[in-house]
Parts: C-alpha cells; sequence; structure tokens
C-alpha cells in the first residue's frame, strides 16, 4: 500500500501507478496493492481521467490488482470501484497511521536563505550574473522580497546598471548565518534502518535511478563530487537527496520504494542512511544526467556537507569547483 497525502500534480499520481504496477509485475499473482490519497488536491474528475488513461497503458491482469481510493473528510471512495471489505479494514488502518508517515506538513517558506543559495550556486558553478526578474522567477518571490535580500547580501553582491546581480566572493558571513539557522532554513528528515541489514548508499542510489523522478536531485557527498572530482566519496555512509516540495508538501513515500526496512529517526545522534533535504523554491535547479538521476544543485551539495559535519570535502567544494570551471573556460 501506497498513501499519498495531499497531491497537488498529476505526474506524482501517474508515477505512482505506473510503479505499483512494476512492482505488481514482478509480485505472486495472488498480490494486489492499494494506492491511498488523502484529501488530494485534484477533483474525483481528473483522478478518473487519471485512470481511464492507466487503464490504456496498463495491462489488464495488473490492472485488476491495483486499487485507487481517495479519502476526502475521512470518507473513502474508490475509483473505479470501491475496494472489498478486507482492503478496507487495512485502508482505515493506514489512515489512522499512514498520512503521519506518508507525508509532512512543511512550514512556511523562507525566501532568504533560497535567494542566497540560488546565488552562491552560480558562483560555485561560475554561471554569471542572473537578473532580479529570473531571481524572482526561480525562487517564486516578487521583486520587493529580492531587494531586501540584495540589501542583506550587498557586501558579497555585484550589482549592474541592468539590474543583473553575482557574488563577487564566497560569502562566508551570510552563509554563516544561514548554517546557524539550521533547519529553520531547510527541513532535514532522517531515516535509520531498522532490519539489522542495511543496504549500502550504493544501492539505494541504484533504486533511485530505476525510479525515475523528476522531483528528486543527489546531493551530500556524492552531488558534490560528480560537481567537484576532486572529492572523493569513497567513505560514503549515506545517501543525501534533496526532494522538491514547492506546493509545501514533502510525500514520504520514496523512502518506501528505496528501502521498506528505513524508518524515520527524530535523534540526530544516530547515524542516518537517508536524508531528505526539503527543497521549497520553485525551481528545483537539479542536473539530470541522463540516464535517471538528477543532480542538486552546487550550494544544496554544499548544505549538506556542512550539515554531515565534512568539512574537509566542504573547503574543497568551496575553493575547487570556481577554480576548476575557470581553468576549463
Amino acid at each position: 500500500m501506497e498513501v499519498q497525502v495531499g497531491l497537488r500534480a498529476v505526474r506524482g499520481l501517474r508515477a505512482s501507478l505506473i510503479d505499483l504496477a512494476a512492482r505488481l509485475a514482478a509480485e505472486d499473482p495472488d498480490r494486489s496493492a492499494a494506492l491511498l490519497l488523502v484529501d488530494p488536491g485534484v477533483t474525483n474528475e481528473r483522478l478518473s481521467q487519471e485512470w481511464a488513461m492507466a487503464e490504456r497503458i496498463l495491462r489488464p491482469e495488473l490492472l485488476q490488482r491495483l486499487t485507487m481510493v481517495v479519502s476526502r473528510a475521512g470518507r473513502l471512495r474508490g475509483i473505479p470501484r470501491d475496494p472489498d471489505p478486507q482492503t478496507l479494514v487495512r485502508l482505515e488502518r493506514a489512515m489512522k497511521t499512514g498520512p503521519a508517515s506518508a507525508g509532512l506538513r512543511l512550514p512556511r517558506l523562507d525566501t532568504y536563505p533560497e535567494i542566497l543559495k540560488v546565488l552562491l550556486a552560480r558562483w560555485l558553478a561560475t554561471e554569471g550574473p542572473i537578473t532580479a526578474d529570473q531571481l524572482c522567477r526561480t525562487v517564486g518571490c516578487n521583486y520587493r522580497t529580492v531587494a531586501r535580500a540584495v540589501a542583506r547580501l550587498r557586501p558579497s553582491l555585484e550589482e549592474r546598471s541592468d539590474r543583473r546581480l553575482a557574488l563577487r566572493r564566497f560569502p562566508r558571513e551570510e552563509w554563516s548565518a544561514i548554517l546557524a539557522l539550521g533547519e529553520r532554513a531547510r527541513t532535514t528528515v532522517r531515516f535509520v534502518d531498522v532490519s539489522g541489514q542495511p543496504r549500502s548508499p550504493h544501492a539505494l542510489l541504484a533504486r533511485l535511478r530505476g525510479l525515475g523522478r523528476a522531483d528528486v536531485g543527489v546531493g551530500g557527498l556524492l552531488g558534490a563530487a560528480h560537481h567537484c572530482p576532486q572529492i572523493d566519496p569513497a567513505t560514503i555512509a549515506r545517501l543525501d537527496l534533496s526532494i522538491h516540495c514547492p506546493e509545501g508538501l514533502l510525500d514520504l513515500g520514496i523512502v518506501g520504494r528505496l528501502d521498506p526496512a528505513l524508518t524515520r529517526s527524530h535523534d540526530p545522534a544516530l547515524p542516518a542512511l537517508l536524508t531528505l533535504h526539503v527543497l521549497r523554491r520553485r525551481m528545483p535547479l537539479f542536473a539530470s544526467d541522463g540516464g535517471g538521476l538528477r543532480w542538486a544543485d552546487p550550494a544544496e551539495c554544499l548544505l549538506d556537507l556542512h550539515e554531515a559535519r565534512l568539512e574537509p570535502e566542504a573547503r574543497l567544494l568551496i575553493e575547487g569547483l570556481p577554480a576548476r570551471r575557470r581553468a576549463e573556460s
């Protein structure tokens, strides 16, 4: 069973249906699957249309084993048919326990850290100036918000006559202030293995590649090494992922697809195997490798390295990446 809370985009629904069907195809023919949508932001009519599309794509024998159920105000309705009594019991149980573990309502977006991260990502990648309008559209804010951020960043900022903006140096003081905010600047959710036989970060990465998620970017040590080859990822102990949540809701369903044995931990002292970092701005700035993976931008990777206390690697990313890009140009 998969639980999605507050679904806003049908592309997430399509991905879930296809993923569940693929998992059913690999299971015993007697197994079934259910997709529970709790208070979705999509109408039942549109959900029915999406199911009709799935009927044209998926094999009939798989569709017979797949159920989609919508919960609105606690009332369950199946599409295209209501679930059988046994499935209904499971769904009601999931209603009590699933949403809290499957989805998180996120705090209000603080735009200043996002503006700083966009500018820093461009500085690290030596991508040059960005217009204020582009910055507004990337973050999802208005010009007055950008103007306030510019005032705070002025000691590190180059302002051009055509309103283009760029960092002229690494904004050490401003970045330290973001780090001091911790999870007030960026929500992070950690997961630990409870099976006693944990998968390696590379095994989780291989599963992620198979999912083809456009809303997830690889960060942390692996992402930093992707951007800066001088960084050695051989010591990787966890997989860091940036997950794009512009609507303010974090769907944790991806965790079960990567490894059902992972459980959320609220103790930062416990070594996490998987860490999800929430990315709230309008555009994620992920880079695709063409093989099913997307990579978080250098600023997100740098924040991951600080969060994991990998300070030598963080310094190497700050100093090595811009120098390498300048040498290449």
